[in-house]
């Protein structure tokens, strides 16, 4: 609920509002103002404000609250402009935020988890054009059926024609303002959605005409988008940089968000389905790895190893397995079922990120063991084929595979996408150019900068 439309609600009294409203006001204010220095992970003064149970404890100096006296107690106390100590330190509350607050103590704190653990939205004082030298590709995504392309440069995402040997540029979608980072094609090609900060587009596949723009709740930078196996839902990585991120699960009848799931405590950069479509895993820069379940979107575990940022995962065809690749340049393959890791290796000549993964079976093996293949796509922009992947104990570290590097594209690779379809691999760089190579590595297409 916006504050202007809670402070003319108790001008007439918090019945009005009702307790969901009181708490979703009260909430929000205390989320974005208080949890920095009063959460789960930092308890300044030995007070934790993150859930109910925490705030009634009170911290060093005493109670938070003296029951629903709002005057008397601490928590309100420590508002005012005068107060001593003053709290936010470095910021004075409006006088409507702090009436907020307090009508809520009135109220006897009633309690909404889902509001306090949301992300505060981030409001852009003055959009500035994004510069026309700056292409290079954000995101990247390949129809089904293997015949279309979209690229994203900078706000604009063109489309390009790949049935034919020749590659010839099409239809181009604009209108976002800031860079676009996500795009993600529905299961049947009938829609492709584009996503930067703040907002989600979603265009129709076959002209590109505009179906929706989708803005509720999101609070910062979309950072990747994915399908549903089905095509029912579109699930969106929202997130805003060092603070949280969260994801946003829509509905594809009507582009309605129909919940929203607190997913980690930095930026999503990336989302990937099992074969079977049952697990979602999100890989972050808290250099976590998190397993959902699609039928409730409950979560179904946590993969932690990695050093720095977790750039990319991918399923193994079966989903018994899940391979990551962070910003430590390593790539780690995991035991879905036991979270356990099996497996470590990287090419120890390169030490920068591995920016997308995809798992697949050696096509010449038909399905024997050990047929595995995982493309890597690296920030040098060098593809690389890792093969006969051999299982260690613990937390030892191995040069578990095989590893074959693949021709380079002409510029480091930001962004890749895999196409089933088309056996084929295609990898975005920082110069805006387009590499594709065929499933044994051979570059069969290059689009360059724009």
């Amino acid at each position: 609920m916006k504050i202007v439309c809670a402070l003319l609600l108790f001008a007439v009294g918090i019945p009005e509002i009702g307790t969901a409203g009181v708490s979703e006001s009260a909430l929000t204010v205390l989320r974005d103002n208080c949890l920095r220095c009063h959460g789960e992970d930092k308890r300044k003064g030995g007070l934790a404000l993150h859930t109910r149970e925490a705030m009634l404890l009170g911290g060093d100096s005493g109670p938070a609250l003296e029951g629903t006296d709002s005057a008397q107690s601490l928590l309100i106390r420590v508002l005012s402009a005068g107060a001593d100590p003053h709290m936010p330190p470095k910021k004075q509350l409006g006088d409507d935020e702090i009436e907020i607050l307090a009508a809520w103590v009135r109220a006897g704190t009633p309690w909404n988890d889902e509001t306090l653990r949301s992300l505060p939205a981030r409001a852009v004082g003055q959009w500035k054009s994004v510069p026309t030298r700056f292409h290079p590709v954000g995101a990247l995504a390949i129809s089904p059926d293997a015949k279309r392309l979209a690229v994203a440069r900078g706000p604009g995402v063109e489309l390009f024609d790949l049935s034919e040997k020749e590659v010839k540029a099409g239809v181009m979608l604009s209108g976002h303002r800031d860079s676009v980072r996500a795009l993600a094609w529905s299961p049947d090609g009938a829609y492709l959605a584009s996503a930067g900060y703040g907002l989600i587009r979603v265009w129709r596949g076959t002209d590109g005409a505009e179906v929706k723009q989708i803005r509720d709740g999101i609070a910062g930078r979309v950072t990747k988008l994915v399908f549903t196996r089905d095509g029912k839902n579109l699930v969106a990585a929202d997130s805003v940089a060092s603070v949280g991120s969260q994801l946003h699960v829509i509905a594809s009848g009507d582009w309605s968000v129909i919940q929203r799931i607190p997913a980690h405590k930095d930026a999503v950069y990336d989302l990937t389905l099992s074969a079977d479509g049952k697990l979602l895993a999100s890989a972050s820069a808290d250099r976590l790895v998190k397993l959902w379940s699609t039928a409730d979107w409950s979560a179904r575990g946590v993969l932690e190893g990695h050093t720095d940022y977790v750039m990319s995962a991918a399923f193994d065809p079966a989903g018994e397995r899940i391979a990551t690749g962070g910003a430590d340049a390593s790539i780690k393959v995991w035991n879905v079922a036991t979270r356990k890791q099996v497996c470590t290796f990287s090419d120890r000549k390169s030490e920068l990120a591995v920016v997308g993964l995809h798992w697949r079976r050696d096509p010449g093996a038909k399905n024997k063991p050990g047929d595995d293949w995982i493309i890597s796509a690296g920030e040098d922009g060098t593809p690389r084929l890792f093969t006969d992947l051999v299982a260690h104990e613990g937390g030892e570290r191995s040069n578990g595979a095989k590893m074959k590097a693949w021709p380079k594209a002409e510029a480091g690779l930001a962004v890749m996408d895999w196409s089933e379809a088309a056996d084929r691999l295609i990898g975005g760089d920082v110069s805006g150019g387009v590499t594709i190579w065929d499933g044994r590595g051979k570059v069969v297409n290059r689009i360059g900068a724009p």
